[in-house]
């Protein structure tokens, strides 16, 4: 009788051991099959359309129309970034806008002559007031005109001082001078 409910016992519990089994199997993936496949079975449009589902569940809006939303504010991000710039440049040559995208023209044509390595050296606001001041040096060697001391600005006012004359002073003569230099940069007041 003993070993009659031990064995019904048993025959109960495999029975419902095969029950779990049948449970868990329905309700988890198979991993391993995914496992054992080559990655190059993997169906990737599957995973395409599911990444793309969750992209629209999460943002709610298409993956394409947040690939323009992102390319838009690129693009935003780089304007404000190239105005910013064009200011500082305006400010450090006394010039208005226009003057100061005539200038960038010119320094951009040079710049994309440079080899790459010398590229990356002068891609930059100080970059470009460098590639400058060496095509405003080129020009005065060829005997091309530039503002001279007296002359006026592109707004029209009365230069205190050229850049030139700044760079050729001599350290006692640009501290005699630092307040009107100072001066003629904050008002738009020195020339080429």
């Amino acid at each position: 009788m003993f070993q009659e409910e031990e064995q019904q016992t048993q025959e109960s519990l495999s029975e419902d051991e095969e029950e779990v089994e049948e449970e868990e199997s329905d309700d988890l993936p198979d991993l391993e099959q995914e496992d054992d496949l080559p990655p190059e079975e993997v169906n990737e449009t599957k995973i395409d359309e599911k990444f793309r589902a969750d992209i629209e569940k999460t943002f709610g809006l298409p993956l394409e129309d947040l690939q323009m939303g992102i390319k838009y504010i690129k693009n935003l991000v780089a304007s404000q970034q190239l105005d910013k710039s064009l200011s500082t440049l305006d400010k450090f040559w006394g010039t208005d806008r226009a003057e100061t995208e005539s200038r960038m023209t010119r320094v951009q044509a040079y710049w994309k002559k440079m080899p790459k390595e010398k590229q990356a050296l002068y891609n930059s606001e100080e970059g470009a007031q460098i590639i400058w001041a060496t095509l405003s040096k080129k020009d005065k060697a060829e005997g091309k005109t530039s503002i001279a001391k007296g002359s006026t600005n592109s707004k029209g006012r009365k230069i205190m001082f050229t850049t030139q004359q700044i760079e050729d002073m001599s350290s006692a003569d640009y501290d005699k001078n630092i307040d009107r230099i100072t001066y003629a940069y904050e008002n738009n007041l020195v020339g080429t």
